[in-house]
């Protein structure tokens, strides 16, 4: 019987010719794609890919079925699209996700309130995950826009975003630290253990790249990586002297009274995304709303 994840996971490879960006494009390990892929052989009885050390090339039934599901996944897209934008008339809800322990503001409250004032009919329903969670739930159709910080944006063509705002990247470090002074800057503790919680269907691979593009990107030198099972986690390891968790200037964290925030040199941008051509007009016109609101709130600022 066939399997939507396994067709979508299929189309993916066709295109990319990997499976570690396939995995990486649908928020999966490369075991669970290449598990998908030899199920849609299995269903079908015969090979779609040749698998050659490194190197995937299609076989000449492989092309054939790539046209065919290419063409039957676009016309269910379309059905859906149709259905749910019917479904979506009649309920009027909008499902928006925040990024956890983040403090955006009153421009969001002002947002949200003039979207029920202009809108009367729709219910936003608001929910807080962790920045790893949100990009895999928009995805699959969880929620239908999602607003974090930019680094935690995967590359992906159905993604469309808008900046609302930036801000400083810091670096968090226990209290108790004995470097901690006035004097002390974000430097003095670059070579302090890295704390990093794990986003669901991440490998080892994976959370190891991660952690050296940030800390690449904030000139840090951990001389050790530790991972924690979520964010609440990492924040408690620095707390007790662990290491140090990278967060920003309004990370709702930072305001404990156990741990220290030194400011990087470095921004980031908040954005909101949501995917391309959704059927719910209602997702463009708030991440619209958004971007005004807080571009009318930067301006106002003395």
């Amino acid at each position: 019987m066939l399997n939507e994840t396994n067709i979508r996971c299929f189309l993916s490879l066709c295109e990319t010719l990997s499976f570690t960006e396939t995995a990486r494009r649908m928020y999966l390990t490369q075991q669970a794609v290449s598990k998908n892929i030899m199920q849609l052989e299995s269903d079908f009885g015969f090979p779609l890919v040749n698998r050659s050390g490194r190197s995937i090339t299609l076989t000449v039934e492989g092309s054939r079925c790539q046209a065919l599901l290419r063409s039957l996944m676009q016309t269910y897209g379309e059905g859906m699209s149709r259905i749910r934008g019917d479904f979506d008339s009649a309920h009027h809800s909008l499902n928006i996700g925040y990024q956890i322990f983040l403090d955006f503001g009153a421009s969001l409250v002002r947002a949200n309130a003039e979207m029920r004032a202009r809108f009367p009919d729709y219910t936003l329903r608001t929910v807080r995950y962790a920045p790893g969670t949100l990009p895999k739930m928009l995805y699959d159709g969880s929620l239908d826009l999602i607003v974090l910080q930019e680094r935690f944006v995967p590359e992906n063509p159905d993604f469309q975003k808008k900046i609302l705002f930036s801000v400083y990247l810091s670096i968090m470090v226990s209290a108790s630290h004995p470097s901690v002074s006035e004097d002390a800057t974000y430097l003095d503790f670059r070579t302090e253990p890295y704390i990093m919680d794990i986003y669901p269907g991440e490998t080892e691979k994976d959370v190891a790249l991660r952690g050296q593009r940030e800390c690449a990107m904030c000139g840090l030198e951990p001389r050790e990586y530790i991972t924690t099972p979520n964010r609440e986690s990492a924040y408690t390891t620095a707390e007790l002297s662990g290491g140090i968790v990278l967060g920003s200037d309004i990370s709702n964290i930072s305001k404990s009274l156990r741990l220290m925030r030194y400011r990087t040199q470095v921004q980031n941008n908040i954005v909101c995304v949501w995917k391309k051509n959704c059927a719910i007009p209602a997702v463009e016109r708030y991440a619209e709303l958004l971007a005004r609101t807080y571009q009318d709130s930067a301006q106002s600022t003395p």
